[in-house]
Order: C-alpha cells, then structure tokens, then sequence
C-alpha cells in the first residue's frame, strides 16, 4: 500500500495499519502497525514519521525497516535495513539503529542491544519465504500459524523449547516444513483438518 507522502507498507500475515487518509500539516506523520510491516519511508525532516506498534514506538528519519510486533507474541523485533530510527521501548529508554541492525523488546523493556544482522533474512516473508534463525518451536508455531492459517496444538511442553535453524526456503505447504522439522528426530506432527498436532520425535523416545 501507499500513503499520502509515498511512503510504501507490505503488511504480512494477520497485520493491520492504521494510517490518516491525509497527514496533518505542521505534524508528525504517525500510523499503528499491529502484526509486521515492511516500510519504506519517504524523508521529510519538517514531518517526523512515527510507527506505533506493541512493545515499541519507532521513530523514522527516511529510512527502509522492518518491524514484527504481533499482540500475541511474547516480543517485537525492529530490523533497520537502510537509513536511521531511533526506537523507544515502553519504559521510553531510546535505542538507536544503523543500517543492518536489529533490536528486540518484550513487554517492558529492550531485551538486546542493536546488533547485525542478515536483513535479506528478516524480510524474506515479502517474498513468501521463511527463515527460522534460533529460534524456539513455539515462536515457529506463531508465524506458521499466520502464515497458513492453521492451528498448532503441542502435545508435549518441552516440544515448545526445541531450537530450530532453517535457511531461506519458499514453502507452498504447510507439509513441506512439517516434514523439515521431522527430519531432525526431534518432533514428530499429526494433521487431522486444520489443526496440526506437534509431539517428540523418535529422537526422543
């Protein structure tokens, strides 16, 4: 989508942006994201830009970035890809971001400093791709669930804290991945409609 000033926005899965029809004049260009978006921000330093989101505000000065702060999820993450942003947690301690950075903050405060990061990862959704880097099996759960419009149920607690690894993959199916995971031994899956059933793997047992 494009705003009044140019700017662009690609809304992932479950997202929603609120955003004026027009900004108002001698005022900062402010818009709520609830879910991930991906920004290209058109500068103007009469105009600040101001992207209000769980967990964190962020503060634009003309600048590519990447923000993923869903409601339900325990964190948001802000990725700066080019250009600068300062970004403010709920406590208003300011963090600020250099081109290639990301930060994550949970429901208080930063739970990181900025550091590097593969930006060409973090934004593979908008091309209908997924990338797990460390991440735990119940975090996976959330994108996946978003993503192909699914439920997932786990069957054992500590299936949840398993840490996964996936490079950049397109997956049409929620199968593919399913199968990917399964491989490792370490989970097993059963599908009965839309709801996916995660246990131990033979791994395991």
């Amino acid at each position: 989508m494009e705003l009044a000033d140019g700017t662009t926005v690609r809304l992932n899965s479950e997202s929603r942006l609120r955003y004026p029809i027009l900004f108002k004049e001698n005022s900062p260009r402010e818009v709520f994201l609830q879910g991930e978006g991906y920004f290209r921000v058109q500068a103007d330093a009469e105009h600040p830009f101001i992207v209000h989101s769980p967990r964190v505000k962020t503060f634009v000065y003309g600048t590519i970035f990447n923000i993923k702060a869903y409601p339900k999820d325990s964190y948001s993450n802000v990725t700066l890809i080019e250009g600068k942003l300062k970004v403010t947690d709920a406590k208003g301690l300011d963090q600020l971001l250099h081109p290639k950075q990301e930060i994550n903050c949970n429901n208080d405060t930063f739970v990181s400093v900025p550091e590097e990061t593969n930006v060409e990862d973090i934004i593979s959704w908008s091309e209908g791709k997924l990338y797990f880097n460390n991440r735990k099996l119940s975090d996976i759960a959330k994108d996946l669930e978003r993503k192909y419009d699914i439920k997932i149920v786990f069957n054992s607690p500590a299936t949840k804290q398993l840490i996964f690894y996936s490079k950049t993959q397109k997956f049409n199916q929620i199968e593919s991945i399913l199968e990917l995971l399964k491989l490792t031994g370490e989970v097993d899956y059963q599908i009965k409609g839309r709801t996916v059933y995660l246990n131990e793997g033979n791994e395991n047992n």
